[in-house]
This record gives C-alpha cells, structure tokens and sequence, in this order.
C-alpha cells in the first residue's frame, strides 16, 4: 500500500468527505477486478455496489490502514 492511499484512508475514517470519494472511486476499480476473477459475470455489478456501501458504513472500524487491501477483497467475496 502506497503512503498516499494509507493518507487517504485515515482521512477517510476521520469524516473527510472528499477523502472517502476519492477512495471509493480507487477502490471500485479494484473491487471490480478481483469481483471479475471471484464471482459469477452476472453478480459483478452488484458485489461492486454492495461492496462500496459497506466500506462507507464501515471504514470506521477498520483497525490499520494497511489491512484495506484484505477487507475489502473479503467483503468482495462475501457479496
């Protein structure tokens, strides 16, 4: 993980809005990618969508920034 997207992170977890946007927007594209190796090519859209909605809910109670890259491929799999 980059020094930038762990900055992003934090700031994120802390309220600033236009941290989470940008997050999010990165994270997709990784989302997406490892949904398209994982899930069936009708369920991709909506890992992706659900995906993003539960880091929005949860960001806050990740732990360490450096752990993102492994919750958010878990919570991919699960969606």
């Amino acid at each position: 993980m980059t020094a930038d997207r762990h900055d992003l992170i934090l700031r994120a977890q802390t309220g600033d809005g236009a941290a989470l946007g940008r997050l999010l927007a990165e994270c997709q594209i990784d989302a997406r990618r490892y949904a398209m190796r994982h899930c069936a090519t009708s369920e991709i859209d909506d890992a992706v969508q659900e995906t993003l909605l539960i880091v929005v809910r949860r960001l806050h109670a990740l732990r360490t920034a450096p752990a993102f890259a492994g919750w958010l491929f878990t919570v991919v799999r699960r969606e």
